[in-house]
Order: structure tokens, then C-alpha cells, then sequence
């Protein structure tokens, strides 16, 4: 039975409670979560949602009947005694690649062979990974994220270190989770059973076919890579156990990302990342989705049929659907500075990995331990407390923008990109209407995207061996 509005209760994947029903035209619905009745949708504030997924929802928001749906609710706050402890370290253990990628965040390409500090010390790793469980003790698990520079030229030192903190968490009762980051020259067999044996997640990135690939993703020297890497992405595919296949690729420029992400499916990934180039001149990550629309169709498609795979950031937004309140990237962009915290190859503490070369805010030494949150709470500014980011509907579901992102587009630390917020909005309300019409008729589906229950794909043999993307566009 319906309220005196018309809102029908609705029980989805995972026992979630929320809402959704009709404005009184009848041509429009808002869905909202009811999780021990804590929070609107997780943070997205009652959002009014065309069925026609052609509308500009961002101005059926300005409405006065929008607005006054939005008015009723209650802002999302977090817990206040919830800890700021920091349970995951992006570790960049080396400034060094073998590759020098054009729009490389490290600048890599500019380095000398022999810069100082440019190798993290057996000693440094072993540091890093006590002051991890001495800052984290009442944490149920930790998270090593190995990202280099490329993170495996230290091979030996990822694998000792990864064993050490998994000995070390099995004496103190923790789960130990482990991520290796690789450009795919790296992701040798060896690499690929190490994975295996210990379940390390390993991230590869693919930029596209080889003409793709190489015209951003050369070695240091100019040689091409895109071979390279395909053979040993296919030996990946082929061998590996993981049930998770993780890539990411890097657009550069203005243009329809449909065409990559079918080809990375293609290849056999079901989690797949594309994220647009940025530095201080160029920082239109979210607007340079051109085929947003025909992204999300073909991904509705795929989930709508029971191919489920992650594809971010919609994954990412279906995730703050269904958490219960939780996450703190609800209140915060990332964890940056919050719950996870960057390394540098010599020790040093940053707010996360894409700092480990830029002159961010310090955070002290390993040697000294990970710093107390009151050191901290400087690095990961509410987005309440942000402009003109508190007066968005869309706050927290985005959380503001990227610390990094920010600060290399000239906009301060803690600044926000407000050219690119339309681009971020129309994602996120793109992605609730997926949400309610897969829920509405496989909810099933939402929750295998969010416990990563993934479809494992049989890779298609044309992918590896085509140049480019022309036969996907």
C-alpha cells in the first residue's frame, strides 16, 4: 500500500530498503534509501529521475516540485565516532618505468637512472608495513596497493614484502589484501602464478589495440609496447585464477569511450576503468564522456542479460546505492589522507600515491608511524564544508573533487573544477536510472556488481589481433 504520496516500499538486492514512486504528473519517480533508516540513497539527497533517459535531469532538479521532494530530506552526515584510520597504503616504491607515457602524473620520462631516493629499501618496506598494523589495530584487515612508477621492475621487493605483511597479519589475526599495479610489460607468467598462489589482485593497463596503445605508451628508448603487452595480457587471461580481471586504460582527448570498453571486454576483463588524461591544462575527465548515453545502453544490455561486469565509475555509484552508510567516500572524494594514506620509494607519507612526486601536503616518515587523525583531518575536507560543493544534490554520492586533480589544475588542494561538475552529474544520474530499471527487473544483478561476483568472459581471439579501433566504432 502506498503512502499519502504515492511512494511504494520496495525490498532490493541484499534486503536494502528504499522508495520509489511517482511525482503526481506521473512522469517522473525518486528512489531514496531506507538502510536502518539513516540516509537518503546514500547520500544522494531525494533525486528526481526522468523515465525518459533522453531529459536533462540536472534541470528537472531546479523545479519547484523538485525542490521541495529535495527539501524534506535530511543531509547524510557521517558517524561521528567513526576513526579516520588509515587501513590501506598506495605504495609508489619506485619513481622509475620502463615505459614513458606521455601523460604520466610522475613526469617519469624527465628522471635520471640514479636520482636519489628513486628505490624503496627492503628496510623502508619493512617499516611501512609495521607502522601500517601499528596505526590500524583494531582494523579487521589492511590493504598493500603496489603502484610504482611501475611497481614490479622491484619484483623481488613486492614478493618479500607482500609475504612479510601477510606473516605478520596471520600473528595479529588480519586479513591482508594485495593489489600490484602493472603497465602489462611487467606481467610476466612468474607475476601471473605469484598472483595466483598468494591472491594478489593485479591491475593492468591496456590503452586499446596497439596503433592505440602506442601512440602515448612507448619505453623510454620510443620502442612500441602494444605487442608486448597484448601477449602478455592474453597469458593473463588464458592462465589466470582470479575471478576479478582488472584493467585500466587512458583516453586521451575528447572522445567516444563505447568503442574501448567493448574492446577490453573483448579481451576477457570485467572490471574496466577508462579514465580521461589530465594535467594543468587539460582537465575535462568527466565532460570528455561524449557517449555517455551509449555507454551506460550497452552496459544495461550486458547487465540486463546476466553478463555481469564493473565498469567505473558506474560500478563505483551503484556500490554507494547499497553500502548501509558507511563508506567515507560519501563525505569524501577518497579515502585520501582519511583511510589511506600514499608512500614514497625513500618512506615519506603523502596524502595518496599521486603525490609521491608533487609538492603535497607531508605527512611525516614511516619511521615515525602513520600520522594521528588530528594531523590529518587538514587532507580530507568534508564536502559539506566545500564550494560550491555543499550546495550540490549530487554531493555525496561525488564527495568533491579530487584532491589531486584539483591541485594540479591550479585550483588549491582542496578546490573544486566547476567546469567539470555538469559532466559528474549527468554521470551520476545516468547511473541511478540504470539502478532502479535493473533493480525493477534483476536485482540480483546490482549485488553480484558490488560483491564483484563478475561473469568470467571467454576473451574474443579478433581483439588481440586487430590494430586498431576502427571495426568497434
Amino acid at each position: 500500500m502506498s503512502d499519502a504520496r504515492g511512494f511504494l516500499p520496495v525490498t532490493g538486492p541484499s534486503g536494502l530498503r528504499f522508495r520509489q514512486g511517482f511525482t503526481p504528473d506521473g512522469s517522473r519517480y525518486v528512489v531514496f534509501d531506507r538502510a536502518d533508516g539513516r540516509s537518503t540513497l546514500y547520500g544522494v539527497e531525494s533525486l528526481v529521475v526522468a523515465q525518459d533517459t533522453s531529459a536533462n535531469l540536472t534541470a528537472q532538479l531546479e523545479t519547484p516540485e523538485a525542490r521541495g521532494l529535495l527539501a524534506e530530506r535530511p543531509s547524510f552526515r557521517p558517524r561521528e565516532d567513526t576513526p579516520k584510520t588509515i587501513t590501506q597504503l598506495n605504495i609508489g616504491n619506485t619513481h622509475h618505468c620502463n615505459l614513458a607515457c606521455t601523460y604520466c602524473y610522475n613526469e617519469l620520462p624527465t628522471q635520471k637512472p640514479k636520482e636519489k631516493d628513486a628505490w624503496m629499501s627492503e628496510a623502508t618496506a619493512r617499516e611501512m608495513v609495521d607502522a601500517l598494523f601499528a596505526g590500524a589495530p583494531d582494523a579487521p584487515s589492511v590493504s598493500l596497493v603496489w603502484i610504482g612508477g611501475e611497481a614490479l621492475l622491484q619484483k623481488k621487493l613486492v614478493f618479500d614484502t607482500c609475504a612479510y605483511a601477510r606473516e605478520k597479519g596471520a600473528a595479529l589475526g588480519k586479513a591482508v589484501n594485495l593489489v600490484v599495479y602493472s603497465n602489462g610489460v611487467t606481467l610476466t607468467p612468474d607475476v601471473v602464478t605469484w598472483a595466483d598462489e598468494v591472491e594478489a589482485s593485479l591491475v593492468v593497463s591496456v590503452d586499446g589495440p596497439p596503433k592505440v596503445h602506442d601512440r602515448d605508451r612507448l619505453f623510454a628508448g620510443g620502442q612500441k609496447s602494444g605487442r608486448i603487452v597484448l601477449d602478455h595480457v592474453k597469458h593473463f587471461i588464458e592462465t589466470t585464477r582470479a575471478p576479478v580481471r582488472r584493467v585500466r586504460a587512458v583516453s586521451v582527448g575528447r572522445k567516444r569511450q563505447t568503442p574501448l570498453h567493448q574492446y577490453l571486454f573483448d579481451l576477457g576483463f570485467n572490471e574496466i576503468q577508462v579514465q580521461v588524461a589530465y594535467d594543468e591544462k587539460t582537465t575535462d575527465g568527466f565532460n570528455g564522456v561524449l557517449d555517455l548515453d551509449a555507454l551506460l545502453s550497452w552496459y544495461e544490455t550486458l547487465l540486463l542479460s546476466g553478463v555481469v561486469i564493473a565498469i567505473e565509475p558506474f560500478a563505483g555509484i551503484i556500490e554507494k546505492l547499497l553500502a548501509g552508510g558507511e563508506s567515507p567516500s560519501n563525505y569524501y572524494p577518497c579515502g585520501a589522507g582519511n583511510t589511506l594514506a600514499g608512500i614514497t620509494p625513500s618512506g615519506e607519507v603523502v596524502a595518496c600515491h599521486h603525490f609521491v612526486r608533487d609538492p603535497g601536503p607531508p605527512m611525516g616518515h614511516v619511521k615515525l608511524g602513520l600520522p594521528l587523525p588530528v594531523l590529518r583531518d587538514a587532507l580530507s575536507l568534508p564536502v559539506l564544508e566545500r564550494e560550491p560543493c555543499k550546495g550540490c544534490w549530487a554531493r555525496h554520492v561525488c564527495g568533491g573533487d579530487c584532491y589531486h586533480r584539483a591541485f594540479t589544475a591550479g585550483h588549491g588542494y582542496t578546490g573544486v573544477m566547476t567546469d567539470e561538475c555538469d559532466g559528474k552529474r549527468q554521470i551520476y544520474a545516468r547511473t541511478i536510472e540504470l539502478f532502479a530499471r535493473v533493480n525493477a527487473r534483476r536485482p540480483e544483478v546490482l549485488h553480484d556488481v558490488v560483491t564483484r561476483n563478475l561473469t568470467q568472459l571467454a576473451p574474443n581471439p579478433r581483439a588481440y589481433e586487430i590494430e586498431d579501433l576502427t571495426s568497434y566504432e
